[in-house]
């Protein structure tokens, strides 16, 4: 697989959100949540968002990535453990009894149009 291919096509889901959410007028940022454990590139992502935005209302756009850190919860002790590394270990007790509860997000937070006006998408975890 092709490095990169990955972030093309969420940037290509993006990119559907957004032209949904502006009705044709011209965006000039849109926010995505993006979670440690959904294997994205930040960096890739928003290289990419180059590539699917010429010729839309979304052109010239800025994606802005908040990342998300990976969190769990022990079942066992409650411990909060933030990973830095993908054992969902936790960090207190050493049980594997974990519930994630970050790091999965795949969310587009807001979409900035250049009225100056903001549409917040719905809030939904975006499988992809």
């Amino acid at each position: 697989m092709l490095e990169g291919m990955h972030e093309l096509a969420l940037c290509r889901s993006i990119l559907d959100i957004g032209l949904r959410a502006c009705g044709g007028r011209p965006v000039t940022n849109i926010t995505v949540d993006v979670g440690a454990l959904r294997q994205v590139v930040t960096p890739t992502l928003v290289h990419c968002w180059g590539f699917v935005t010429p010729n839309t209302p979304l052109a010239g756009s800025q994606l802005i990535v908040n990342d998300i850190p990976a969190t769990i919860e022990c079942q066992g002790c409650g411990a909060c453990t933030h990973l830095t590394q993908p054992y969902m270990v936790c960090g207190s007790c050493g049980s594997s009894r974990v519930d994630v509860v970050t790091g999965r997000e795949f969310l587009v937070r807001s979409i900035d149009v250049a009225t100056g006006a903001t549409t917040t998408a719905a809030p939904r975890d975006e499988e992809h």
